[in-house]
């Protein structure tokens, strides 16, 4: 009788040890939860990590080939001369190996697509504390065109891209700087999955949190939005 006792004591003090655990899982802190990852992959991918050291200067022309796990593959061709202060971003950001990996976190067919929040949240945090100043609009926000979406918080583009899928001037009067577009694969980019629709920060309750991707990553949308549209690789030329 006392040997059960004791073993109903021990699974008792087990489970709820297990159960604070998987009660606080969300909550943990970024950076004990993946301390031992971000040390090893600091040491073998430090610009991801460190953003402000050796940024580069972009080409006046070049070209980025998105490979997707999904619809196919897609070609932006990116001019410095149009916005340089986003083409040396695109490029470092490219050159980083940022881009592998991201999801398109808004897609509204006819409308916008936008990609760009890290899957760990500490290379987002990041890039987005090397926020930059928007260019001047030189080319406006035409179907197929590519530019920075600011920030929330900040209001400044970092690393989140969009593309416009249908003409947009009204972009051009709120400072959203085109800085290339896309050649190939456009259509590739109207295929990408809609279902999940506008931000939850812009009115769609269901929809996905800006904020959350930024302070959950990619477990976030895993397990909330388990079908969205993933970028495999991004390959760079200079033209």
């Amino acid at each position: 009788m006392k040997t059960a006792v004791t073993r109903l004591f021990v699974f008792a003090v087990s489970a709820l040890f297990l159960g604070g655990l998987c009660a606080c899982r969300d909550d943990l802190d970024l950076e004990t939860a993946q301390a031992v990852l971000v040390k090893d992959n600091r040491r073998k991918h430090p610009s991801i990590y460190q953003p402000d050291r050796d940024q580069k200067r972009s080409p006046e022309v070049f070209e980025v080939k998105f490979r997707t796990a999904k619809i196919g593959n897609f070609v932006i061709e990116v001019h410095r001369s149009w916005a340089p202060r986003a083409a040396d971003r695109f490029y470092n950001l490219v050159e980083a190996g940022f881009w592998k990996g991201t999801s398109f976190i808004r897609v509204i067919r006819g409308h916008v697509v936008q990609w760009g929040i890290h899957g760990n949240p500490i290379v987002t945090k990041s890039w987005q504390e090397q926020a930059f100043d928007p260019d001047p609009v030189v080319k406006t926000n035409k179907a197929g065109y590519v530019a920075f979406a600011p920030e929330i918080g900040t209001g400044k583009p970092a690393t989140q891209i969009l593309v416009n899928l249908s003409d947009h001037p009204d972009y051009d009067k709120v400072g959203y700087a085109p800085f290339g577009r896309i050649t190939q694969g456009f259509d590739v980019l109207n295929r990408s999955f809609g279902r999940y629709g506008e931000f939850k920060e812009i009115g769609n309750k269901d929809g996905i949190s800006v904020k959350m991707v930024v302070k959950r990553g990619e477990p976030y949308l895993e397990r909330n939005f388990p079908l969205l549209t993933k970028i495999r690789s991004a390959q760079l030329t200079v033209k």
